[in-house]
């Protein structure tokens, strides 16, 4: 009974009269003009919120505990995972396109690009995965159409995660150290 009281919470509050609209808590980001927060939860392994805008393109960010295995790894190699098994058990095909580091939130993060195909029907997503303090966030850009780009760069830039400070350490230099304790076989 505990867990459905739990299901029920909201992973961000809404922060009113912000412009541009902007949703807080563990996480923060600003919903693009024309868009809609369609789903928001908090679970005890994470929490997902869902944004939709008017083209049928949609935004998903997951916050999810990381455990200390899947902290070990580069962060190159967790993201790749989550962008292509993402879909995998509802029959969805994925071909990775691109894939580059970037700064988010004062963090080094791993974008990857991805064509989806169920069927005859192929549709462009982007992954973005950052960590936080023992968590890994991903925020994946479903798209329709190219007007969702500037949406994605809104939410992007406006994204934070406030309870957790940036590393000491300068933007990518854990990764760079996971993925030589990787190609020595030093990684557990």
């Amino acid at each position: 009974m505990i867990w459905l009281a739990l299901g029920c919470l909201r992973a961000v509050q809404h922060i009113p009269e912000s412009h541009p609209e902007t949703w807080t808590g563990r996480l923060e980001v600003a919903v693009p003009a024309g868009w809609e927060l369609v789903r928001n939860v908090r679970g005890p392994l994470g929490q997902h919120l869902a944004l939709h805008g008017p083209d049928g393109s949609s935004i998903t960010i997951d916050l999810l505990r990381e455990d200390a295995r899947s902290r070990e790894l580069p962060l190159s190699v967790v993201v790749d995972t989550y962008a292509v098994e993402l879909g995998r058990g509802r029959g969805i095909e994925s071909d990775h396109h691109a894939q580059h580091q970037l700064e988010v939130a004062e963090r080094s993060a791993w974008a990857t690009t991805v064509e989806r195909r169920v069927g005859p029907h192929t549709r462009t997503a982007s992954t973005v995965g950052l960590r936080g303090e023992k968590v890994v966030v991903f925020l994946t850009l479903h798209a329709n159409s190219e007007d969702s780009s500037l949406a994605w760069e809104q939410v992007l830039t406006s994204f934070d995660l406030p309870l957790d400070a940036p590393p000491e350490t300068p933007p990518f230099a854990e990764d760079l150290a996971a993925e030589r304790r990787l190609d020595s076989g030093k990684l557990d």
